[in-house]
């Protein structure tokens, strides 16, 4: 009787899990019982590569699944049209992670994951300030170029005589444009270390939350309190209110030092929703959608979205160009014949500079950097090219594979701008090419990052020559919401991991002695690298830190002296030595995760 028992049961899990639970659904891979594709996702490092592998397969438009969640992938541009442009109003919600929200941004709060009236409020309410402060116009161009002028001169200070981590100059600059949008100033001086601790934050949650195990936690709430499983969702929780909380204290900032019940011209985004807050308090007696929760929320949406993206197209560009020399060199001839290297590019140069352009292009699509999009939702039951779909389905444009689709760019893998210049030499636009997404849920910061990638390139380009260094950059694609270039070390033997291969610049394209390398070689003195700093690095299992960032592939951390170590639930060895103080921390379950006083030598350390 028990072994009919079981066998009904199983017969019963087996026909709902590959049968009824489909129906109706587009085909694609069979999913496992509770887990769904996500083993299969886990395997690869990019999980595009798999999408087009099912796309091929099943068609371009499939269903995988994240758990019991069905996730429907739209591949095909055509039915990207039909589904997010002609059907907007019902492919255009995101999926309720209501429980994630609570946890990690204290509310569903917010532009990106938010729907409704709040979601079309604040949106609206972005794109006119920023179109207030300049978007598409010179006051924004000024702002860029100003940020640009002092990149040069970082770079400058340091050529010729050491070959330097440029992305660590480039991030500062991108991300001080940002934040001067933000919060009214730029990262200088003495607060450049709140930006490098924000994109350490920001390239710990793209990374923990793009991860398969992340995924399945985000899709099954439940599973949040299931240890180990929920390690990499929790990281990502856990950075996420760290960086919330720093536009926490630029409200209060704000809100100390200016009075919004006076009439104010707001210089800066904090600014402008603080006066639209107090005009709502005024008119409706309440505030509305624009509550200081919901600012910090925006804030932290549209700060993310303005840094990451634009940042690691510009990282992307750059690396392939050292690796594709003649490209770099075509461009720079285009340069050096329209503009001359006497003068800064502006925005208006930009139809005179088409191969500039088609480079931006092509690292857009090569870059490819967002692996899935957001999850959106349906909005009401609906018949779609046969397939149903019930109110609540996910179904998503998944963008990085029409990028790599051969029928519309011929050798997908091989970077290649030519493709986008036709037989008189003129840009040609390719419709398909549509890396700020599509439909109502396109990137609404578009404008700003188009004209920071050109002036980026066109003036870095037209003022250095960028080579490899002695470990030239990998395309290979580290996993994550955003693709980034893989994070090497120069010295595997040292007990230091230093990130982003260094970028060898010949200043004025002269070349330069590789200084840094022959520092590295003999184990000398040598600082900043992407968020550590290193005071020394011997060639001994033992080294000198003043500051280490949260970094998952660091297994080391209290193997030497320490200024600073945030907490982190990615070292294993925590208790490898002695500590002479050890304060609690909430985010830090073994009360490790703050202030170091001593990390002395001791038998319990194997590394010490």
């Amino acid at each position: 009787m028990i072994f009919y028992l079981l066998l009904a049961s199983i017969s019963l899990l087996l026909y709902y899990n590959y049968i009824y639970k489909r129906r109706g659904l587009p085909p694609g891979p069979a999913p496992l019982p509770f887990l769904g594709n996500i083993l299969a996702l886990a395997t690869e490092n990019r999980w595009e590569t798999k999408f087009c592998e099912w796309k091929e397969k099943y068609g371009s438009t499939f269903t995988y699944w994240l758990g019991e969640a069905p996730f429907v992938a739209v591949c095909d541009y055509k039915d990207m049209q039909k589904y997010f442009v002609k059907h907007a109003d019902i492919f255009s919600d995101r999926m309720d992670l209501r429980s994630l929200l609570e946890l990690s941004r204290g509310g569903v709060y917010g532009i990106v994951m938010t729907n409704g009236d709040s979601w079309k409020e604040h949106r609206r309410f972005a794109l006119k300030t920023l179109r207030d402060f300049g978007l598409g116009k010179n006051q924004m161009e000024e702002r860029i170029i100003t940020e640009l002028h002092y990149l040069l001169e970082r770079v400058n200070k340091a050529l010729p005589a050491e070959e330097i981590d440029f992305f660590r100059y480039s991030d500062l600059a991108v991300g001080s444009i940002i934040n001067a949008i933000m919060c009214g100033y730029s990262f200088v001086g003495d607060t450049e270390d709140e930006f490098y601790r924000l994109k350490d934050c920001s390239k710990e949650a793209t990374r923990a939350v793009g991860t398969a195990t992340a995924g399945l936690v985000f899709m099954n709430p439940y599973l949040m309190k299931v240890p180990v499983l929920n390690a990499e969702a929790r990281i990502g929780v856990d950075v996420t209110k760290e960086m919330i909380s720093y536009f926490d204290r630029q409200v209060e900032k704000h809100l100390k030092e200016n009075d919004y019940t006076q009439d104010l011209e707001p210089t800066d985004f904090l600014d402008a929703f603080l006066v639209e807050r107090e005009k709502q308090v005024r008119s409706n007696g309440s505030e509305g959608h624009f509550s200081l929760n919901e600012l910090s929320n925006v804030c932290f949406d549209i700060w993310s979205a303005g840094q990451e993206t634009t940042s690691e197209t510009i990282t992307w560009t750059i690396a392939y160009l050292i690796l594709y020399p003649e490209a770099q060199e075509k461009l720079q001839t285009e340069l050096d014949t329209v503009i001359g290297s006497n003068r800064i590019i502006r925005n208006s140069d930009r139809p005179d500079l088409p191969y500039t352009n088609a480079v931006i292009m092509e690292s857009q699509r090569c870059g490819n950097i967002v692996s899935q999009n957001i999850p959106r939702a349906v909005t009401e039951d609906i018949t779609l090219d046969g397939f149903s779909y019930k109110k609540g389905t996910v179904v998503l444009p998944q963008i990085s594979v029409l990028l790599q689709d051969p029928k519309i760019f011929p050798e997908p893998e091989k970077f290649n701008p030519d493709r986008f210049i036709d037989q008189n030499g003129k840009l040609r636009q390719v419709e398909e090419l549509i890396p700020f997404s599509i439909g109502k849920r396109i990137c609404l910061g578009e404008g700003l990052a188009r004209m920071e990638l050109f002036l980026f390139t066109a003036n870095l380009f037209n003022q250095y020559k960028f080579s490899a260094g002695k470990v030239p950059p990998s395309l290979k694609k580290e996993s994550g919401a955003s693709s980034k270039i893989e994070d090497r070390d120069l010295r595997q033997n040292y007990c230091a991991f230093i990130e982003v291969t260094a970028i060898n610049f010949n200043v004025f394209r002269q070349a330069s002695r590789d200084v840094l390398s022959q520092q590295v070689a003999a184990a000398l003195t040598f600082l900043k690298f992407d968020g550590a700093i290193f005071a020394q690095v011997a060639p001994s299992p033992r080294c000198l830190l003043a500051y280490v960032p949260f970094s998952p592939w660091c297994p080391l951390r209290l193997c030497a002296l320490f200024d600073y170590v945030p907490s982190s639930a990615m070292c294993p060895l925590r208790l490898c030595a002695l500590f002479a103080s050890v304060p609690s921390s909430p985010m830090c379950p073994l009360r490790l995760g703050a202030l170091f006083a001593l990390v002395p030598s001791s038998p319990r350390c194997l590394f010490a």
